[in-house]
């Protein structure tokens, strides 16, 4: 009886995983001298699985992305070019907002997104805020002027 009461009270008092379904779709952001698209397909059983392709001058570079069940509870977990997945636990969500911390990893140590109504901003830095960001708007490349 012990036992199915101590089930029934962490059942009770665990927290839900934070709704980020604000996140799937095509977005992409035209800068300057890149472009960046990402696509995250789900929400589906917890998790989003998304793809980033970033275009430069000085050539493409890609990375696969999920967010999903992590070491420590919900993570955005990134391989960049496809290779070894880099960990970044959830440490606050809510509506429209979801900001994920490694302070292990070299550089970027935390990854951001958020809604602005219809663009999504994401940005990768330090701890102090400080590194790039992107504004995206649903679609893809073909959305972008020609230089």
């Amino acid at each position: 009886m012990t036992v199915i009461i101590a089930m029934l009270t962490a059942a009770s008092t665990a927290t839900a995983a934070p709704d980020l379904g604000w996140m799937a779709g095509d977005w992409v952001s035209c800068g300057p001298v890149e472009v960046v698209e990402e696509r995250w397909l789900g929400p589906s059983r917890g998790q989003l699985v998304g793809v980033n392709l970033t275009r430069t001058p000085k050539g493409d570079s890609f990375e696969f992305l999920r967010v999903g069940p992590g070491a420590k509870g919900l993570a955005y977990i990134a391989r960049p070019g496809g290779g070894a997945p880099v960990e970044f636990a959830l440490v606050d969500a809510r509506a429209g907002y979801a900001r994920f911390e490694n302070p292990g990893h070299d550089f970027p140590r935390r990854i951001v997104y958020r809604r602005e109504g219809e663009v999504l901003v994401a940005a990768a830095t330090g701890l102090d805020d400080k590194g790039p960001s992107w504004r995206f708007k649903r679609g893809d490349a073909s959305a972008c002027p020609r230089s």
